[in-house]
């Protein structure tokens, strides 16, 4: 595979450019013109994230200027693009027909989306649309393209942070150290709401992609119909089990989201029926020895919230664990409650 010499000069005047001078509806779309120079595309944009939502930067049509995908539907469609691996990855139309805004404009396209990333931090996207398949070349050369303008957007948006800090500094020259407190308590707001957001993403992703993940994959041996009564009932069973407790992270994320707190519903609970679901869950991972004890007791916590809990930590000693090891989940009454314990002989913490 080769790339043109006209689309590495190419390139080096997109790194070259100042873009700094243009305002931000102008930046946004000169990158989606510089990236059409050379395609043929039906539509083009830039997604960033905004809390758990998607918020449209720029848009280019042949047609007209519109929002692509449908905002009430962003949350399912991040859900999607995280669990692409691939950084620049196809799609087709059945894949997101239902979140586009107008889906049967762009019936029988092709969807290229581009993630962009900061030190592998998803911040938002660039999709192009296209009535004819992608060729390996073109995606070749977008992935690259996206990658720089990554930096280059970093870079562009910084600059603006940097311009409105100047712009108060110079309001309030004559009172410098009050302008300096200002400054830094706004720039400390900033990181705080940035790290809350990304903290807030990233568990996001990791508490919705572990029951999805379960269920696609019991539901893809259902569709092969082979297996037996009993197998196909714990299959049943594990996807309505999971799927309930994806209904109820949802609707928890939509409490917080909302109402902007959370509070938990403690409620008293059997630990036996702690530990029979959980190998009610694992039933079917033959490649580890699970033993599961207890001491039966009544304990005061969230249900969803102490199996998700349970889960993460009897699923991290799995993946440290080598096929065939012992996995270790016991429960007991002590002087300060009831204490659960996870236990694995693979390498690492003792």
């Amino acid at each position: 595979m080769t790339i043109k010499y006209q689309t590495l000069n190419n390139l080096a005047e997109i790194i070259d450019r100042d873009y700094n001078i243009l305002k931000e509806d102008s930046f946004y779309r000169s990158l989606l013109e510089e990236s059409d120079k050379e395609n043929s595309f039906e539509a083009s944009a830039v997604y960033f994230l905004d809390d758990v939502s998607l918020r449209c930067k720029a848009s280019l049509s042949k047609s007209d200027h519109h929002d692509i995908f449908d905002k009430e539907a962003s949350f399912e469609l991040l859900n999607i693009l995280n669990l692409k691996k691939e950084k620049t990855f196809v799609l087709s139309y059945s894949d997101i027909s239902k979140f586009l805004v107008n889906g049967n404009k762009y019936k029988d396209c092709y969807f290229l989306f581009s993630k962009l990333l900061i030190k592998k931090s998803f911040f938002g996207f660039a999709v192009f649309i296209k009535k004819t398949p992608f060729q390996d070349s073109e995606i070749c050369v977008l992935n690259l393209t996206l990658s720089i303008y990554s930096y280059i957007i970093k870079d562009f948006e910084l600059n603006n942070v940097l311009k409105s800090q100047l712009s108060i500094l110079q309001d309030v020259i004559s009172e410098k150290e009050e302008a300096y407190k200002i400054i830094k308590k706004q720039n400390n707001k900033l990181i705080e709401a940035d790290n809350a957001k990304t903290s807030f993403l990233a568990n996001v992703s990791h508490e919705l992609k572990t029951p999805l993940t379960a269920v696609i994959g019991y539901a893809d041996v259902l569709r092969s119909r082979k297996l037996d009564e009993e197998k196909h009932f714990l299959a049943a069973n594990y996807i309505y089990t999971e799927g309930s407790r994806l209904e109820a992270m949802s609707l928890r994320l939509l409490d917080i989201i909302v109402a902007r707190r959370y509070e938990p519903e403690i409620q008293e609970l059997e630990a036996g029926d702690l530990f029979a679901y959980l190998e009610s869950i694992y039933a079917e991972k033959k490649e580890f020895q699970f033993r599961f004890a207890f001491e039966p007791c009544r304990v005061r916590a969230e249900a969803d919230l102490l199996k998700t809990v349970l889960l993460n930590l009897t699923d991290n000693a799995c993946k440290a664990s080598e096929p065939g090891g012992v996995v270790e989940v016991t429960g007991a009454r002590t002087e300060e409650g009831y204490l659960f314990s996870v236990k694995d002989q693979g390498v690492g913490i003792p």
